[in-house]
C-alpha cells in the first residue's frame, strides 16, 4: 500500500472520463492530508459517486459534509474510520455505505439526510440504533450485518417503506412481533443470531421473497409461514429443526430454493410435491431414511443434495420424472446398491 503524495497525479488516475465519480483504493491517506483531498473534490463539483476503499482512514474529515452539491453515493469502506461527522449537509445522498470500520455510536444526523435509500453499516461496532432513525420515510435498503446487536431495535419495525433489512451474525436472541409491520420487506436476513425461535407475525411480510433464518437454534418453524405465497427463497440451514410444517409446502407455492440442510430432520412432508417451481433442494446432513414418493412431482428440480444422511432407499419411480435433475449427491448414506433410476 503507497501514500498519497501527489493528489492531482491520483485523482487524474481515479476518476471516471465522466468526471462524476472518484474512487481511491489501496492508497494509504495520512490524516493530514485529507484538507487537500476535499479541496481537490470540491474543485470537482461534478462529482457525484465517491469511494475511499482501504486506506486505512482512522477519521472521517468534518469539510465531507461541504460536497453537499452532487454527491448522490458516499462510500466509505474498510477503513478504520470509529466515528461520523455531521453529514446532514448532504441532502442529496441517497446511498452511504460505511461497512467494515470501527463504528461503535451511530452519528444521528444521518437520520436527517431526506435522499437517502440505502444504508450499510455492516461489520462494525454497532449495539444500538436511534429512533429517530425511523424518519428516514425515503430509506429502502438498511444493512447492519456484523455487529453487537443483541436486542433487535423494535422501533425499526416503523421503518414500513423498507424492502431490505440485513441483521445477521449479529447476537439476537429474540425478534419482537412488531416486525409483522413492515409490510414492505421483500428481503429479510437474520442468519447467525441465537435465535431460539422466531414470531408468527413474519408470516404477515406478503411482500418477501427471500427470508433468511439459517444458523441460529431454531427447533421449530411457525405453519402460519405458508402464507407467505411470493416467498422464493427460504434458508433454514445450520438449525436445529425437527420436521418442516406441511403449510410451508402447501403455502409457499413459489419457493424456488430450500435450504434444510445441517439440521435434525427424520422425515420429509408429503406435501413437498407441491413446490413445482422449486428448483434447488438442500437435505444434506440431516437423518433421513427415504424421500416421500411425491418429490417425484418437483419437475424442475436440478439439484438435490442428500449427502450425509441414513438413507436406505428412494422412490424409484417416482425420481425418474426427474428429468430437469443434473445435480444429485447422495454419497456417506446407508443405500446398499444404486438407485435404479440412475441406472
Amino acid at each position: 500500500m503507497k501514500s498519497i503524495n501527489n493528489f492531482n497525479k491520483i485523482f487524474e488516475s481515479n476518476i471516471s472520463k465522466d468526471g462524476k465519480s472518484c474512487k481511491i483504493e489501496n492508497v494509504k491517506i495520512k490524516q493530514s492530508s485529507c484538507p487537500n483531498l476535499i479541496k481537490l473534490l470540491k474543485e470537482n463539483s461534478s462529482i457525484s459517486n465517491l469511494t475511499i476503499k482501504s486506506c486505512r482512514l482512522k477519521v472521517l474529515p468534518s469539510e465531507i459534509s461541504t460536497l453537499g452539491g452532487n454527491l448522490k453515493k458516499l462510500h466509505i469502506e474498510d477503513n478504520k474510520i470509529q466515528e461520523i461527522p455531521n453529514l446532514e449537509p448532504l441532502e442529496q445522498l441517497d446511498e452511504l455505505i460505511l461497512s467494515n470500520n470501527d463504528i461503535s455510536k451511530f452519528q444521528v444526523s444521518i437520520s436527517k439526510l431526506p435522499s437517502l435509500r440505502v444504508l450499510d453499516l455492516s461489520y462494525n461496532q454497532l449495539g444500538t440504533i436511534p429512533v429517530r432513525l425511523f424518519s428516514l420515510s425515503s430509506l429502502r435498503v438498511l444493512i447492519l450485518d456484523h455487529n453487537q446487536f443483541s436486542h433487535f431495535p423494535s422501533h425499526l419495525c416503523e421503518l414500513q417503506q423498507l424492502n431490505t433489512l440485513g441483521f445477521s451474525d449479529n447476537a439476537l436472541k429474540s425478534i419482537p412481533s412488531q416486525i409483522g409491520q413492515m409490510t414492505g420487506l421483500k428481503k429479510l436476513i437474520l442468519s447467525g443470531n441465537q435465535l431460539e425461535s422466531v414470531p408468527t407475525e413474519i408470516s404477515l411480510l406478503k411482500s418477501l421473497t427471500y427470508l433468511d433464518l439459517s444458523s441460529n437454534c431454531l427447533t421449530s418453524l411457525p405453519s402460519e409461514y405458508g402464507k407467505l405465497c411470493g416467498l422464493e427463497y427460504l434458508l433454514l440451514q445450520h438449525n436445529r429443526l425437527r420436521q418442516i410444517p406441511d403449510e410451508i409446502a402447501v403455502g409457499c407455492t413459489s419457493l424456488v430454493s430450500l435450504r434444510v440442510n445441517n439440521n435434525t430432520l427424520t422425515v420429509l412432508p408429503s406435501t413437498i410435491g407441491q413446490l413445482s417451481h422449486m428448483s434447488e433442494l438442500y437435505l444434506q446432513e440431516n437423518r433421513l431414511t427415504t424421500l416421500p414418493a411425491e418429490i417425484g412431482s418437483c419437475v424442475l428440480l436440478k439439484k438435490l443434495h442428500l449427502e450425509y444422511n441414513k438413507i436406505i432407499s428412494l422412490p424409484d419411480e417416482e425420481m425418474s420424472k426427474l428429468n430437469c435433475l443434473n445435480v444429485l449427491t447422495l454419497h456417506d448414506n446407508q443405500l446398499e446398491e444404486l438407485p435404479t433410476f440412475l441406472t
